[in-house]
């Protein structure tokens, strides 16, 4: 792990805005999905089960979570790509 792992990203403003927005779509998705509360998805995903509720609220994270949760999200895709839309 690197000290940038632990670095903080406020994405609360500027361009950064609509990502933590996509990002707390993508999680709001798969967590109702499975069925999962927001402090159960952050306990399993990253260890923390006030995560979510915290993004909401600050728009910031750590590196290192941002990349276990994208990886988290993105298995979870490939694993389901019509994520559950039957045609």
């Amino acid at each position: 792990m690197s000290a940038d792992d632990h670095k903080w990203h406020n994405l609360s403003e500027g361009s950064f805005s609509e990502e933590i927005r996509t990002l707390l779509a993508r999680i709001d998705a798969r967590r109702k999905k499975l069925n999962w509360s927001e402090g159960y998805f952050g306990k399993r995903v990253v260890g923390d089960d006030t995560f979510v509720e915290r993004l909401k609220a600050s728009g910031r994270v750590q590196v290192r979570q941002m990349v276990k949760i994208e990886a988290f999200l993105d298995v979870k895709d490939a694993d389901d790509p019509d994520d559950g839309q039957s045609t």
